[in-house]
């Protein structure tokens, strides 16, 4: 990371234009990056800035200008918002019309990113060139409330036992490292919603009949396996729809 702190003093406007990503960014610049259209990243502005001392989610958020939404680390953005923008929060602000909020939120110098978590937290991350996605998207795991338990066929009993009376959601996968997204879901529903994640490799998919990854389950009866399945895109909004729906209707 980059300095994190809410005070930030100016750059020189030769340092502006040349950038992190050094000598490539005057020829990078005559590309047309248009993060306004792409769908998945949120422009934001002083309606619908998120209240960062009452987050409960993380949030992405990019402050460019007119010198610098078609920098090459607006470029990076507009990236990192289409592989990503499904999975967690993103928003954007050009802070040539929307003045008064950058200086409100304290930020002076363009383009900057920053990851907001908890409340009123933030880190800074320097876009440098050669930066992976995948560095940001373990910045935000790490930034994240950990709420995602590994369940096994050793600890199911016990982990049953643990949230006999929570709605309990469990997800089968074949990936070796919690992903994103079920880090994002599990922390904004952290009090409502009980998640757990099972390897393909673990004997519990057979006990649950599942054969195809990734897949996830509500759980009904915890001793005959009794399960509602969930059908439909593995992204965000729909996990958060189907829980809503299929999961926390039922205990009402």
């Amino acid at each position: 990371f980059g300095g994190g702190g809410p005070n930030m003093g100016g750059r020189g406007r030769q340092q502006q234009r040349r950038g992190p990503f050094g000598g490539q960014e005057q020829q990078q610049q005559k590309e047309k990056v248009n993060l306004s259209e792409v769908n998945l990243a949120i422009t934001l502005d002083e309606t619908n800035m998120p209240d960062t001392q009452k987050l409960t989610e993380n949030w992405n958020i990019f402050f460019f200008d007119e010198n610098s939404k078609d920098s090459p680390e607006a470029k990076w953005v507009k990236s990192f918002a289409e592989k990503y923008g499904m999975h967690i929060k993103i928003g954007i602000v050009n802070c040539s019309k929307n003045m008064g909020l950058c200086q409100k939120l304290k930020v002076s110098r363009l383009p900057e990113y920053y990851i907001y978590y908890q409340q009123d937290k933030r880190v800074k991350v320097d876009l440098i060139n050669g930066l992976p996605l995948e560095f940001l998207v373990q910045q935000n795991i790490d930034l994240m409330e950990q709420h995602v338990v590994r369940v096994t066929s050793s600890n199911y009993a016990d982990f049953v036992k643990k949230n006999f009376g929570k709605p309990i959601v469990l997800s089968f996968t074949e990936r070796k490292t919690t992903s994103i997204l079920l880090h994002s879901v599990a922390q904004l529903l952290k009090d409502k919603v009980v998640i757990g994640e099972v390897l393909s490799s673990d004997p519990l998919c057979q006990k649950f009949k599942v054969s195809k990854f990734p897949q996830m389950l509500s759980i009904e009866d915890a001793v005959s396996f009794k399960t509602v399945n969930f059908e439909g895109a593995i992204k965000r909004e729909t996990i958060l729809m189907w829980i809503q729906n299929k999961v926390l209707t039922k205990r009402i």
